[in-house]
């Protein structure tokens, strides 16, 4: 998966709460 968000992070991680 190539695909970050403007967090730098994937979509799943932003899902998972994870966001830096």
């Amino acid at each position: 998966m190539s695909v970050t968000t403007r967090s730098g992070v994937l979509p799943s991680q932003i899902a998972e709460g994870t966001t830096s």
